[in-house]
């Protein structure tokens, strides 16, 4: 989606709190996507490690880092002289063009001063992570005026982006929200779910993911794909490979996949016949 598009959307609803909608669950695929993060605590790491894990190009801004951002792979080290720290709308924004450290996709870029307003420029995405309220709030504010999605870890009604509690199992994530009611409640039931959805819900997904592409090159009828791709999808199988294994699951599932995809015997023997 283009900038502008972004813009349009990230202004309709400015505020979380007193909501009388539905928010919108959405995945998004940030693969260099532009995402800026003020702070440098723990929060701030936090939520930089699943953007890069995302694959965003991440600029993270704060006067000092938490011991736990040495442990990322950095593209470029920013550090501007004290007396250049002012937080306000600066002349000189976060520079975007740095090298990746993953290959073109994730990026990571620390720039060791003051957040400045003209940090936003640029970005689709924001995350407002400093220990000061209204900092945090300002952050919001300049963000939804530039049309830019952001979350704020507190206040959190500040913000028009909330990240819910997930739980990840291989490609599976379950993702939880109380739509800002409560974060630790989000973190119970995500806790809860992980004690029910094993990893072999994630071993299924992969296994699922690969013979999912032969059966839709294959069967042209869409209610019989339909109906295939949900009996492969059944509980039974993340059970059978909890109690077999996957190798033996997927031997499984190949054989049904078989019987279902071969050409029946009248066909057969009509290519015999022309033959």
């Amino acid at each position: 989606m283009s900038t502008g598009g972004w813009s349009a959307i990230a202004n309709l609803k400015p505020k979380i709190k007193n909501k009388k909608w539905r928010l919108y669950p959405a995945s998004l695929d940030l693969g260099g996507v532009p995402v800026l993060v003020v702070g440098g605590g723990t929060v701030a790491a936090r939520k930089v490690a699943s953007l890069l894990g995302a694959q965003a190009s991440v600029t993270v801004v704060a006067p000092e880092f938490d011991a736990a951002f040495k442990t990322f792979p950095t593209s470029e080290t920013l550090v501007v002289p004290r007396a250049s720290r002012p937080c306000d709308t600066g002349s000189r924004p976060v520079p975007h063009d740095a090298g990746s450290a993953h290959g073109g996709g994730a990026q990571l870029r620390q720039v060791r001063r003051r957040f400045r307003v003209s940090d936003l420029n640029g970005q689709v995405m924001a995350f407002a992570t400093t220990g000061d309220l209204a900092l945090n709030a300002r952050i919001a504010e300049q963000a939804k005026r530039r049309g830019i999605w952001v979350n704020v870890a507190a206040p959190g009604e500040a913000g028009n982006l909330l990240i819910p509690a997930a739980l990840w199992r291989g490609p599976v994530c379950v993702a939880v929200s109380t739509s800002g009611a409560s974060a630790a409640l989000a973190r119970t039931l995500r806790e809860l779910l992980g004690q029910t959805i094993g990893p072999e819900w994630g071993q299924l997904a992969t296994l699922l993911e690969a013979r999912r592409a032969r059966i839709l090159k294959r069967i042209a009828e869409p209610g019989a794909r339909r109906r295939l791709l949900r009996r492969l999808a059944e509980p039974r199988w993340a059970k059978m490979i909890k109690r077999c294994g996957v190798k033996h699951v997927a031997r499984e599932m190949d054989t049904l996949l078989n019987s279902k995809l071969q050409i029946p015997n009248s066909k057969k023997k009509d290519k015999k016949t022309k033959a």
